[in-house]
């Protein structure tokens, strides 16, 4: 789902000043796999955020070079403040 994603949002010739990246699958009860034989949480919250920005990055950049703001912002889930230690 994410190559179509990039070619329509491609074809729409619109800037892209921001790109954000936010978790999106949190500890399945179970084992699932991605299309590709990937764990889903994994697959889900970690390759497909650098699938996306790797496809879109090209985009990013010339929204910069003809002037406009671009950024990439990686959000976590509140589970990283069960981590007490960190």
């Amino acid at each position: 789902s994410i190559r179509p994603f990039v070619e329509s949002f491609l074809q729409l010739g619109l800037p892209l000043n921001y790109l954000v990246n936010n978790a999106g699958v949190m500890t399945p009860k179970e084992f699932r796999a991605s299309k590709q034989g990937l764990e889903t949480q994994f697959a889900t919250n970690h390759l497909a955020h650098f699938l996306l920005t790797e496809l879109l990055m090209p985009q990013l950049r010339a929204t910069r070079r003809n002037g406009g703001e671009a950024r990439i912002v990686i959000l976590s889930s509140v589970a990283s403040a069960l981590c007490k230690t960190v």
